[in-house]
């Protein structure tokens, strides 16, 4: 579990805020929630590229409108 944790803290995010405003979000606590969400299905397994996180992001934000 430690080392779990280290390794969740040195490594770079898939996506940014600033990916996140590129793609409409507008700026706010949503972008951080977002964000979570991605870290979260990369820490599961689900998403392993910054590719595969923006267009899960895409979905999310299709989904909400």
């Amino acid at each position: 579990v430690e080392r779990f944790e280290i390794e969740r803290q040195v490594r770079e995010p898939l996506v940014r805020g600033s990916d996140l405003l590129s793609l409409g979000v507008a700026p706010g606590p949503q972008i951080g929630a977002l964000i979570d969400r991605v870290e979260a299905r990369r820490d599961d397994g689900e998403l392993e590229t910054r590719d595969a996180a923006l267009e899960w992001v895409r979905l999310q934000l299709d989904r909400d409108d």
